[in-house]
């Protein structure tokens, strides 16, 4: 495999591992949510805590893992309301659960969406480094001929 599309590939894969990473969390915490919801366990802020893992994926995962993570917290919310139970500001109507959801979803994908507008910053930022870095060079082997023929000149 040529060494630029290896580079890609292991790329891809880095960034994949760290976008199901960063949304599989939320899906873990909702998980763990619902079993101990059905085991009679109250966990202290459940819906907290899915929320900072939903802003967790989306900053460290981009938008697609932010917008999985809200799609994770927003089927934990939509559970709560089908049992009755949970904050009656965030399950307590349908449109509670809607505007819930589209926090949730909303708050993951906006994190996300930062996220990978820093990450392509930095990438043109990095490319420009390199042009100026280069401009340098040719410059520095410029003003080297240039010092050279004037020493040329000067020692006749």
């Amino acid at each position: 495999m040529p060494e630029k599309g290896r580079h890609r590939w292991l790329t891809f894969l880095r960034v994949g591992r760290k976008i199901s990473f960063a949304w599989s969390l939320t899906a873990v915490v909702a998980a763990v949510f619902i079993a101990t919801h059905q085991l009679g366990i109250v966990l202290p802020v459940p819906f907290l805590i899915l929320l900072v893992t939903v802003g967790l994926a989306g900053g460290f995962g981009g938008l697609i893992a932010g917008s999985l993570a809200g799609a994770f917290m927003s089927l934990s919310i939509v559970y709560a309301w089908v049992l009755d139970f949970g904050p009656v500001t965030l399950t307590g109507s349908l449109l509670n659960v809607a505007l819930g959801c589209s926090v949730a979803i909303g708050f993951g994908g906006f994190l996300g969406v930062m996220r990978d507008q820093i990450v392509e910053l930095v990438v043109e930022l990095d490319q420009k480094r390199r042009e100026l870095d280069e401009v340098n060079r040719r410059l520095e082997q410029r003003i080297s001929k240039q010092s050279e023929a004037l020493r040329r000149t000067t020692q006749r």
